[in-house]
């Protein structure tokens, strides 16, 4: 076995001033070497300088480094610095053992194992087309009923043209088609006559009934159609009053709901509740309550806003707030005062009672 065991010299450097140029590791061990090995290591450069160490990181350019070279002061690496401390250090030789070869003998034959059977490749079942949508159902153009008092005139042949168009004019409100009616139900009375006597009124009555076929049916479906239509659209138009109701009724359940937010409010914090002036709508302020009143605070003009409340229930309230302090509740106004009991439940949505 070699001697791997490394030679240090003796302390080559013992007295030297040496400067060590270098922010990495290897400039760190290098400063330690050196100083156990007795040197001076110097921080700057300097004219008595011995040795001048660099590492990897010092740049060609350094001014150490250049200065040093123009007065040929040495120059080490990290790597010589330890060698001369150290001594070189001998190669390393791998050293591998060598494997007998396999006999013959001993080799095991190749088997050749055949791959697993591939499943079965599964079809997918055919895909059943959707049965198609049914078709949506026709919309009523309002020519129905039209239609129905219209062949039922000429198939009676004119006869029911008075009850048709008749009926469809009171329907309509329009005195000009009852008189039409009228008309209809002489010129049905007239043709009755004619095939009642027969002869030559006969054909004159077959006339008349045709005219009333004709005519009749034709003004028996343009008033029909005309009150279909009409019923159609009264069922899905919007009336401007029932706009403005459900506009209203918003409004007022929009108040309702401004006034549950001020009492929770005046309830969690009174104080933000006094600086906002809920239930004082007498003095000027941007928090909307929703229309709360303090009774217990507010003057008796402002309590008589409130629907239900009377002078003198409001002159009430001032004067026993004024001798015995604040109410708390509705049912405390109710006790002192001359107050209704309906118009009690009605105030009641508006009272607001700050202590």
């Amino acid at each position: 076995m070699p001697d791997r065991s490394r030679k240090v010299n003796p302390r080559p450097f013992e007295g030297a001033q040496v400067l060590v140029l270098g922010t990495g590791s290897r400039a760190q061990q290098a400063r330690g070497l050196l100083t156990e090995s007795g040197a001076t290591v110097v921080w700057r450069y300097r004219s008595d300088l011995t040795y001048v160490v660099i590492d990897r990181t010092v740049p060609a350019h350094d001014p150490a480094l250049v200065r040093a070279q123009e007065q040929k002061v040495p120059v080490l690496t990290t790597s010589e610095l330890r060698e001369r401390l150290e001594g070189p250090r001998e190669p390393r030789t791998m050293v591998s053992s060598p494997v007998p070869p396999a006999s013959s003998a001993t080799r095991s034959p190749q088997v050749l194992v055949p791959p697993p059977p591939m499943p079965p490749m599964q079809v997918p079942p055919p895909m059943v087309p959707l049965p198609p949508r049914p078709a949506p159902p026709p919309e009523d153009d309002g020519t129905y009923p039209g239609w129905v008092w219209a062949t039922a005139v000429v198939f009676s042949a004119g006869l029911l043209s008075p009850v048709a168009v008749g009926y469809a004019a009171w329907r309509v409100k329009s005195p000009a088609d009852g008189l039409a009616a009228l008309g209809y139900l002489a010129v049905s009375l007239l043709a009755l006559v004619g095939f009642a006597a027969g002869g030559g009124l006969m054909l004159a009555a077959l006339l008349m009934m045709a005219a009333l076929a004709i005519g009749g049916g034709s003004h028996a479906f343009y008033l029909w159609q005309r009150i279909a239509r009409g019923e159609r659209a009264a069922k899905t138009s919007i009336r401007p009053s029932d706009v403005r109701n459900s506009e209203a009724l918003a409004a007022v359940n929009h108040r309702r709901k401004l006034r549950e937010d001020a009492r929770e409010l005046a309830a969690n914090d009174p104080v933000a509740a006094r600086e906002l002036r809920i239930g004082r709508p007498d003095l000027p302020r941007r928090y909307d309550d929703g229309g709360l009143v303090d009774f217990n605070s507010a003057p008796v003009a402002m309590l008589m806003t409130i629907p239900g409340m009377t002078r003198a229930v409001a002159e009430e309230i001032r004067d026993w707030r004024d001798r015995h302090g604040p109410f708390s509740s509705m049912a405390e106004v109710v006790i002192h005062t001359d107050i209704e009991p309906k118009a009690a439940e009605q105030v009641e949505q508006f009272a607001l009672f700050m202590q």
